[in-house]
């Protein structure tokens, strides 16, 4: 793994509702898989950017930086309604008949 560095530090998470991340993976889509499972392991989400910024930092060089938020009953409770609607979607979709049985006809 890269070297991933918090701010605020790990030990003050506990208190803040955000925190930025910086890592110094070499290419962004790493980045953004370590900063996301960062996140995950700690409680928090990683905002929604496309694009994570490119920053220089005198104690890791250029690397990128990710924002991420603590999340909320309320997101919890939003994904959760989310995964349901898309459930529900799924089992209401038609099955395609197997492709033997269409090679019979």
């Amino acid at each position: 793994m890269s070297i991933l560095i918090t701010d605020p530090p790990q030990d003050a998470l506990a208190s803040t509702n955000s925190a930025l991340d910086y890592c110094d993976a070499p290419t962004h889509d790493e980045a953004i898989r370590q900063i996301d499972e960062w996140a995950r392991r700690h409680g928090f989400a990683r905002v929604g950017e496309r694009w994570l910024a490119v920053v220089s930092r005198e104690d890791i060089g250029t690397c990128f930086k990710g924002v991420c938020y603590r999340l909320s009953e309320e997101d919890r409770a939003g994904a959760e309604e989310r995964l349901g609607a898309f459930r529900s979607r799924r089992l209401a979709m038609r099955e395609s008949p197997d492709s033997a049985v269409l090679q019979q006809d």
